[in-house]
């Protein structure tokens, strides 16, 4: 239960999606199953109804009315014990990151908290899980496009822009030449390895290299002037059988 707010919002419901760990929330006025089924409805009407609906023995979840509308849409209904919350954790999980992102609020924003609830649902759903994703990632299949992140793109996209405009400069000047094949190593500063890569493709002032030592390994693109030419020593008995061989 939080402070009532000037809209008269009391209570909000916490609906998670089991799979994904994705949260619904939907500010109430009270907790009267009439505006429970009303809530639950707005998002299941919205997103579809699921097969399961786990909750706790709250007196409206557990009313006539609530598990009605639930067997009418062929919506299992399953309560969790009396006084065991951990039994429904992912709620319960959410419940706790909703309340500590009220406790960053200033007094006059909870004075309206339910008009800030939608941005708490975001924000929610927007936390990297175990898994490294986030619930909204899981959810959708796909990350969630922000401001920052358009604009970052834009940049990137730009940087791109540049160097393929670079690679299309008809002057190289005096640099250097590869060809595929080409054993060569990197002197980027940037870098600061000494490891052997070997040329895959060319392009007019740039190479994409790969580790010689591992053939699975990613593919990187380097400017021409950071790399020098590495030579391919062959073991030495090859070489005293090459010259036997030639002599015989």
């Amino acid at each position: 239960m939080l402070i009532k707010d000037r809209f008269g919002f009391r209570y909000f419901l916490v609906m998670v999606d089991a799979l994904s760990s994705f949260s619904w929330l939907v500010p109430l006025k009270t907790l009267e199953a009439r505006e429970l089924c009303r809530a639950v409805a707005g998002v299941c009407e919205r997103i579809g109804w699921c097969r399961f609906f786990k909750n706790d023995n709250g007196s409206g979840f557990i009313s006539r009315i609530f598990r009605s509308l639930l067997a009418g849409q062929g919506v299992t209904w399953i309560g969790v014990p009396r006084h065991s919350p951990l039994s429904n954790g992912k709620a319960e999980r959410c419940i706790g990151s909703v309340k500590a992102k009220f406790a960053t609020m200033s007094r006059a924003e909870k004075r309206e908290w339910s008009v800030h609830l939608a941005y708490v649902n975001k924000c929610v759903n927007l936390v990297p899980l175990d898994n490294g994703l986030t619930a909204f990632e899981t959810f959708f299949q796909r990350p969630y496009s922000s401001i920052l992140g358009r604009k970052v793109a834009a940049v990137n996209d730009l940087v791109v822009a540049k160097n393929m405009s670079l690679e299309d400069t008809k002057g190289r000047g005096q640099l250097k030449s590869f060809q595929v094949g080409n054993y060569v190593r990197r002197c980027n500063p940037a870098v600061n390895d000494r490891v052997r890569y070997k040329v895959v493709k060319v392009y007019n002032r740039s190479v994409d290299l790969q580790r010689d030592d591992d053939p699975n390994a990613n593919i990187v693109r380097e400017h021409v002037r950071n790399m020098i030419f590495q030579i391919s020593l062959l073991p030495m008995r090859t070489i005293v059988d090459n010259q036997l061989g030639e002599v015989w």
